[in-house]
């Protein structure tokens, strides 16, 4: 509890989160890793944690929403992310057959 009393805008903090998202992935806490990268400002990385791990299509849009900066294009970001989940989808139809 006391992590998350931290101040995520700091460096070292970010760095810290970013490290845990790593950790949280290698013990297939998908969820919990793509919060750490959220908290550490690796939003793309969140994103590709809720595409290709959790295959969560909603949700890494809603975070692309929610979180995206306002300096960035949303719509490529989303167009990316639509692609990516599409190519995605194509394997694993592939791999069944």
């Amino acid at each position: 509890a006391e992590f998350f009393s931290r101040d995520f805008s700091q460096d070292n903090n970010k760095v810290a989160a970013n490290k845990n998202a790593f950790v949280l992935l290698g013990q297939h806490r998908y969820a919990m890793a793509a919060t750490f990268f959220v908290l550490g400002g690796k939003l793309h990385d969140a994103v590709e944690v809720c595409l290709h791990q959790m295959a969560d299509l909603q949700l890494a849009i809603v975070l692309h929403r929610a979180l995206a900066e306002e300096d960035l294009n949303v719509g490529d970001m989303l167009r990316e992310t639509l692609q990516a989940y599409e190519h995605l989808s194509v394997a694993s139809f592939l791999r069944h057959w």
